[in-house]
């Protein structure tokens, strides 16, 4: 996130602020603030600051999709979805219909894979999401059957 303050030509300060940028990723969850001081050229200066609050499921969110691959999609016969790790506890996997009706559901949902066949589904369009014990999406995408 890009840090604009004015008046222009001061310096930004904190946990996670390197180039005038804030980054989550390096600030890590919870609260954090940012200082801007700024000093003008008759060497009067002021520091204000601003609270950024850091929530680590939106990480998670991002790092487990990219570890997630749905193959193939579209598919004629199944699907399978890897998750790029073993889930342990209680995961849902639930599939809707382009009009939001949900046509599979399964809530215990364990170990590396899951194959869907066509005929769980029919042929059509359908958002598939994972969600956690705590009932949090934790991955979603676009099914196509033919």
């Amino acid at each position: 996130m890009i840090l604009v303050a004015t008046p222009d030509g001061g310096l930004f300060s904190g946990i996670g602020v390197a180039d005038n940028e804030f980054s989550p990723s390096i600030a890590g969850e919870g609260e954090h603030f940012v200082y801007y001081n700024y000093e003008d050229d008759n060497g009067c200066s002021t520091t204000d600051s601003v609270q950024i609050t850091v929530i680590g499921c939106l990480g998670l969110l991002n790092d487990f999709q990219n570890k997630i691959s749905v193959f193939p999609n579209p598919f004629d016969d199944f699907t399978t979805i890897d998750f790029g790790k073993y889930l342990t506890g209680k995961h849902t996997i639930i599939i809707n219909n382009l009009l939001g009706a949900e046509v599979y559901r399964n809530d215990n949902v364990k170990g590396t894979n899951l194959e869907i066949k066509k005929e769980e589904l029919g042929v059509g369009v359908y958002i598939l999401t994972l969600f956690n014990s705590d009932s949090e999406e934790l991955f979603s995408t676009k099914l196509l059957v033919e």
